[in-house]
């Protein structure tokens, strides 16, 4: 197995590395509020509203489940590894 060239550009990556965790976590909040979204514009389905909002929740999360599985599967077939940081 051989491991990846050593990045030039190490030193900027770690300058970076605060912001992609805050857009990590800016990510995941837009997310849940499609969630809450649905939950808040109840008002807005046809009758039955709650009903047919259970549907839309289920459906969403169906969706990102397949999303997840199709990613993880896909990382299992590629044989995707997580690179070790050399010092």
């Amino acid at each position: 197995m051989v491991d990846p060239p050593a990045l030039e550009a190490a030193h900027a990556a770690q300058a970076l590395t605060p912001f992609l965790i805050l857009h990590a976590f800016a990510s995941g909040t837009t997310a849940l509020t499609g969630v809450e979204a649905i939950s808040n514009g109840i008002t807005a389905f046809s009758e039955p509203r709650s009903h047919n909002a259970g549907i839309t929740l289920v459906w969403m999360s169906a969706i990102l489940g397949t999303l997840f599985l199709g990613i993880t599967i896909l990382a299992h077939q590629i044989m995707a590894i997580p690179s070790r940081r050399r010092r």
